[in-house]
């Protein structure tokens, strides 16, 4: 398997929550598919409403998003950036403030890095940009349309979404034998 499993976002999450800046990172990152640096620029502007505006790096879409509420404290956006905002330092426009201005793309990659292992995540698996194959490779085995994960995170093409469809030997060997089965049940 090369993404993360919904079940190791949720613990990293789980751990995360220690830390309502940290958690709040994690969860945009993972539910939104965003890349660090796109994390780094975000601004207080950038969530109001209910919504997040994303400008896109790599020539993608800017979305702007809803921010989703969960029955899964741990998954629930809303409550986690008013969690975050009780606490974030008021005199900077960014969302996610450090010394200089806001985290950088290093800050950022060493937090998702750190909260992954502490999840028990492999090591090859443990950096940020693994909560985005997570969110896209997550939404292709449910079902869910190319063109809308493509949207989701921004894809201006949608090319570039089919890494994500990544099937392994075993799936594809699954698919096959359910198929043939069908097929052997429709002849009788």
């Amino acid at each position: 398997m090369n993404y993360l499993t919904i079940q190791e976002v949720e613990k990293t999450l789980e751990i995360a929550y220690e830390s309502a800046r940290n958690h709040l990172m994690i969860l945009l990152s993972f539910q939104h598919g965003m890349r660090r640096g796109e994390i780094s620029a975000l601004r207080m502007e950038d969530v109001q409403g209910g919504h997040i505006r994303i400008a896109r790096l790599k020539g993608s879409l800017t979305t702007i998003q809803p921010l989703v509420p969960s029955h899964n404290a741990y998954f629930d956006e809303v409550i986690a950036l008013e969690r975050w905002l009780r606490f974030r330092p008021q005199e900077t426009p960014f969302l996610f403030p450090s010394y200089k201005k806001s985290l950088t793309g290093g800050q950022i990659e060493r937090i998702a890095k750190q909260y992954l292992l502490r999840a028990g995540v492999k090591k090859s698996l443990a950096h940020h940009h693994a909560f985005k194959h997570a969110f896209c490779s997550i939404q292709a085995r449910r079902g869910v349309k190319i063109e809308y994960i493509a949207q989701s995170v921004g894809h201006r093409d949608i090319k570039n979404t089919r890494i994500y469809l990544n099937v392994t030997d075993s799936e594809a060997m699954n698919k096959a034998s359910e198929a043939i089965e069908s097929a052997l049940r429709r002849e009788k």
